[in-house]
């Protein structure tokens, strides 16, 4: 199966979970939405009028995770007197809403080593190869600030191969690996329900399909055909279980 492989390196950088305020939480990959949406920025492709037919798959290895305290500057309702607590609030004239600022702590992860698969027609595969080193003087993946180092983007084959107890495999770097794979192997991990794409009606975005994943940093698969890329270097020194997920059907 051939699959577009990219490597990557952020050496700072925060994955927000949906819905965390006050203390910004983090993905410990990047969910499959911030790729996708990444994946469209390269390809010069509207998210919202075109839904190209795409699987991802993400492992990767970082070193620690750190907190930072920051003071975010957000958009707030109109408060009541009783509310403002003696407070004066910022108006924003002709949208009724308010200037507010908090410290919120912010989970940081540091040194991220990421390997990311894209399955997508090969079209695409060449065109994103042309544009990723061409569109941005400062690519970035998550906010802004969390800054993408490209080290390679390449057209891999992966290799599909069976998993036995004589012949197993074990995992030793992070990856959102699929709830089946999970359960036949009797594997452990944190369960989420990743964002993959979103529809945006009247300017507020709906992500209404999700992945059910598992990540797992640890463990041993012995049974199944899976796909891997065979490839090892300095940081992943063992061949890379590949996990898709997505619609890309069309394409086997």
């Amino acid at each position: 199966m051939k699959l577009l492989r990219i490597k990557a390196f952020q050496p700072f950088v925060c994955y927000r979970k949906p819905l965390s305020y006050g203390f910004w939480e983090t993905f410990p990959l990047p969910p499959f939405s911030t790729i996708r949406g990444w994946v469209y920025t390269i390809l010069e492709k509207n998210i919202l009028d075109e839904d190209i037919p795409l699987s991802i798959g993400v492992v990767g290895v970082y070193e620690n995770v750190v907190y930072d305290l920051q003071t975010l500057i957000k958009f707030d309702r109109k408060r009541t007197e009783k509310e403002k607590n003696g407070q004066k609030q910022i108006m924003l004239e002709g949208f009724n809403k308010a200037f507010s600022k908090s410290p919120t702590f912010i989970a940081n992860m540091t040194n991220m080593h990421l390997r990311i698969y894209l399955k997508m027609s090969e079209k695409l595969m060449q065109e994103f190869q042309e544009r990723i080193l061409l569109l941005y003087a400062y690519p970035s993946l998550g906010r802004f600030e969390d800054l993408l180092r490209i080290d390679e983007v390449k057209v891999i084959e992966a290799q599909n191969q069976e998993c036995d107890l004589l012949n197993n495999y074990q995992i030793n770097y992070g990856i959102y690996i699929n709830p089946k794979t999970a359960k036949d192997n009797g594997l452990s991990g944190s369960n989420f329900l990743i964002p993959f794409f979103f529809k945006e009606i009247e300017n507020i975005r709906f992500f209404n399909n999700k992945e059910k994943v598992i990540y797992t940093d640890n463990g041993n698969i012995t049974t199944g055909i899976y796909y891997f890329d065979e490839e090892r270097d300095d940081i992943f020194n063992n061949k890379i279980l590949i996990q898709l997920f997505g619609n890309s059907q069309e394409y086997e």
